[in-house]
């Protein structure tokens, strides 16, 4: 087996460790090690790793301390003698971390002593191509292509890849699932079978969210963020009780916060149209419909609401006055500014103009003197 270099290599992986951390710091990936940002905007984040990019001298010794104990937490080995491969693209918003990954054998052990920062999320590892086993809690599990297991983060237990393999790892705070899954503590080690429907929508979602931009305001990912604890939790709770309603799971409820995600998403395009988020939602017009039915609105007054939302959140921005009204109204998505104007005036009881002095009174950056007539009263 390879990777005992690490000894050997120890001042080096410390150099690209602290590399990493100040990588972090800035917002930036490490050169020769993350070729992508690690922070984007909207508290959305992607970035990638590649093992080809260190030096393949001390490649499985940086790969262990920087990737895997420093930024996963985990004490990762290869579990063969062949060229060691691993390509990673990791995703986050708001409390969801998803990483996707392409390795050659390996395992991933949550140990005592990394077991010091006090985590408790839950982790769903899901092979794609090949197979896995995990142990946690005195249980064993053998997962599988297309299934996926439950883990705690706040216990010890190692998951072999004992192949070339494919995998998604979605990892949720246990606090947000909680109040969603009983008994969440006697979770871990539940396998989710590959016809799971929730499991289905998981990663219908997640490649949605992966080919597409990041949403379009932190609102929005807090969003998405919800609608992954809701499927989350339905794909446990179902597992564990296959003869529960998908409805009283929350599938719909998700399919719900999954519609109006993509409307907060794509508001600001002229042609936002409800075949188009049926396409990318993989759901019907006819079900969308039924959907705001039951809660007494359309997709019309969605799509409203949120350019509405949008433009409000701009126009009391201080940083975005240099913006007018007009290039707002049509920046959101409106094609005509009196309806615009009309129908913001509506919702908030006050006008765009009234919205965007209020801002420029309060807006530090501005002279005071532009406004001693209207705070004169």
């Amino acid at each position: 087996m390879r990777g005992d270099g690490l000894a050997g290599t120890s001042a080096r992986a410390a150099r690209v460790t602290g590399d990493l951390h100040e990588g972090l710091a800035n917002g930036i990936g490490v050169t020769g090690f993350m070729n992508t940002p690690l922070i984007s905007a909207n508290g959305f984040a992607k970035s990638r790793f590649s093992a080809s990019l260190l030096p393949e001298r001390d490649r499985i010794a940086i790969w262990r301390e920087v990737f895997g104990r420093t930024n996963v937490r985990l004490d990762m080995k290869p579990l063969s003698d062949e060229p060691f491969r691993c390509e990673c693209d990791a995703l986050s918003f708001s409390d969801i971390a998803i990483l996707q990954g392409s390795s050659s054998a390996f395992s991933a052990t949550r140990t005592r002593e990394l077991l010091s920062d006090n985590r408790h999320d839950i982790s769903l590892v899901l092979p794609l191509k090949g197979r896995a086993w995990a142990a946690q809690s005195g249980k064993e599990a053998d997962i599988a292509e297309g299934q996926a297991i439950v883990l705690d983060t706040s216990r010890t237990g190692p998951v072999h890849f004992p192949g070339r393999t494919d995998y998604i790892n979605i990892c949720v705070p246990g606090t947000a699932l909680a109040p969603l899954v009983p008994d969440l503590a006697d979770a871990a080690m539940t396998v989710i079978p590959a016809d799971s429907e929730p499991l289905r929508l998981i990663l219908g979602y997640y490649r949605l969210l992966r080919n597409e931009n990041a949403p379009g305001s932190p609102d929005t990912a807090g969003i998405v963020s919800a609608h992954f604890h809701d499927l989350i939790a339905a794909a446990v709770n179902h597992a564990r009780d296959p003869r529960s309603s998908t409805e009283r799971l929350g599938i719909r409820a998700a399919r719900l916060k999954a519609l109006k995600a993509d409307i907060a998403r794509h508001a600001h395009t002229a042609d936002l149209t409800i075949d188009a988020v049926a396409r990318r939602l993989r759901i019907s017009p006819r079900y969308i419909r039924k959907l705001l039915a039951g809660e007494n609105t359309t997709f019309s007054e969605l799509v409203l609401s949120a350019r509405l939302r949008r433009a409000h959140h701009i126009l009391a921005d201080p940083r975005q006055t240099d913006r007018s009204i007009c290039d707002v109204a049509f920046g959101v998505g409106f094609g005509d500014l009196s309806y615009f104007n009309r129908t913001f005036r509506r919702r908030f009881g006050a006008t765009p103009s009234d919205v965007r002095n209020g801002t420029m009174r309060n807006d530090p950056r501005r002279p005071r003197e532009t406004y001693t007539a209207s705070c004169s009263g």
